[in-house]
């Protein structure tokens, strides 16, 4: 099963692509690696395939051809980002996987993106599971506002110090936006002066999608830090 290529760099949402996603704003700063394109063959789109067994269930633990395949994602992925992504920009973000469908210390809890992140070389030295989802939904549950899912999403108190102000908020997929705004509410509550980014290992296209325009990561760090310090 061929994995797809490593990007020569992040691709930035811009104002045609934000459009794909309903909830994500004018406001938000968001990157991704590759698509994942609706509907698409994994023969075709070998980012599906990636995708795909990343999001192997958990209970197929027992399948070892099965689970192979969803360890070899997460290091494919945790290489990717280790590639692509600048080392400062490690340095200078708290990262915060997006919770899976499955509650934390259920049997259905999934910690993929916490085991990509803790995979990327060098070790990114700030990654946190700060935010958990307090129920078990039905994995890919569609139609759900950021404000209904961000009923479920609770933070951490064992992981909130130090408070976080730059954090990078990362999933596997991007489709309507919705867990990622919910991280928001629910972070800028907690740490109102909290600065927040969206990172995908893919976005959902759907055939005869616009070309995506690439968004220059390592000026855009660089003006942040600028600004800020």
């Amino acid at each position: 099963m061929a994995n797809p290529q490593i990007p020569s760099r992040l691709l930035q949402l811009d104002e045609i692509t934000r459009e794909d996603h309903y909830y994500i704003e004018d406001a938000d700063v968001c990157f991704h690696l590759w698509e994942y394109v609706k509907g698409g063959s994994v023969t075709e789109h070998p980012s599906n395939q990636l995708i795909r067994n990343l999001q192997i269930p958990m209970g197929e633990q027992g399948n070892f051809y099965r689970w192979r395949w969803k360890c070899r994602a997460i290091e494919f992925a945790a290489t990717a980002l280790s590639q692509v992504i600048p080392s400062d920009f490690f340095q200078h973000f708290t990262w915060i996987p997006i919770p899976p469908s499955g509650a934390k210390g259920t049997a259905s809890h999934d910690p993929r993106l916490a085991n990509v992140l803790r995979s990327v070389r060098p070790v990114i030295p700030d990654v946190r599971e700060l935010v958990c989802q307090n129920v078990n939904h039905t994995s890919k549950e569609k139609g759900v506002s950021p404000e209904v899912r961000a009923v479920d999403f609770e933070i951490d108190e064992s992981l909130a110090y130090p408070p976080p102000i730059r954090a990078i908020l990362f999933d596997d997929v991007l489709t309507t936006g919705a867990h990622f705004k919910a991280m928001q509410m629910v972070l800028e509550e907690r740490f109102p002066s909290i600065y927040t980014m969206g990172l995908f290992l893919a976005r959902t296209i759907r055939p005869g999608d616009p070309s995506v325009f690439g968004g220059d990561l390592q000026a855009l760090l660089a003006q942040w830090v600028k600004e800020k310090t």
